[in-house]
């Protein structure tokens, strides 16, 4: 009896076990899981439905964001989602922090995809979760809801720039070399000797070696002369002894 009862016991949890698995197995991923940007700065975020082998029809989701930091540019399904423009599925509120989007899959989807990008722009610093609410749903073909509860969420840091004081510089004059002006040297001009300036000079000597020739002629001719005289007068007096 009591083999019986352990054996139901098994085979219930096992149903249970199963059919948990098969309500609450579709997931919803985010990528990047974290960022870090500056204020005024744009980012995606991609958002990814993993039926995890259960055939999903329609999804719903909802998140949450920092609206004090953040704002909804826009949203784009990815794939041949057809979204479902209704109230209630489809808002976004930047006031609140507030963004949902639904829509069907025709034939279902039974492999990851991407369900679609959000595109964000930070308006100031400060930190904030992006994270989907318990209000998120994916349906089966039964219309059961398959998502699991597993957190999904993306950390977003938003932080200024830090600016780097500059030292100040100090300019630096160019020294420019003065230029040396070479002076020429006075030099003591030397009178050039031309022929025409000796002229006068050598006519001068030529003059003077003219007188002189002269002079020794008259000289030679006088000598001459009185050796006639003395030669003539030395023979009469050799006649008259």
């Amino acid at each position: 009896m009591k083999k019986i009862t352990i054996a139901i016991t098994l085979v219930l949890l096992g149903v249970m076990i199963s059919t948990a698995s098969a309500s609450a197995a579709s997931v919803f991923q985010f990528s990047p899981t974290s960022v870090n940007t500056n204020p005024g700065k744009t980012f995606t975020l991609k958002i990814t439905l993993d039926p995890q082998g259960v055939k999903n029809y329609t999804s719903k989701m909802e998140i949450d964001f920092p609206a004090n930091i953040l704002k909804v540019n826009s949203f784009t399904f990815g794939g041949s989602w057809l979204p479902l423009s209704v109230s209630g599925y489809d808002l976004v509120d930047n006031t609140n922090g507030i963004m949902i989007k639904s829509a069907g899959y025709p034939g279902g989807v039974l492999n990851p995809i991407t369900f679609g990008t959000i595109s964000f722009t930070t308006k100031k610093e400060g930190n904030g979760t992006i994270i989907i609410t318990g209000n998120s749903l994916v349906l089966n073909a039964a219309n059961q809801n398959v998502l699991s509860n597993v957190p999904v969420q993306t950390s977003v840091v938003v932080k200024a720039v830090a600016v780097t004081p500059e030292t100040p510089t100090i300019p630096t004059e160019e020294v420019t070399p003065e230029e040396t002006t070479l002076q020429p040297e006075e030099t003591t001009p030397v009178a050039q000797v031309t022929p025409e300036d000796n002229l006068p000079t050598n006519v001068g000597i030529a003059g003077l070696l003219g007188s002189r020739r002269a002079d020794f002629f008259w000289v030679l001719l006088a000598l001459a002369i009185i050796g006639c005289i003395v030669y003539v007068i030395y023979r009469l007096k050799g006649k008259k002894k």
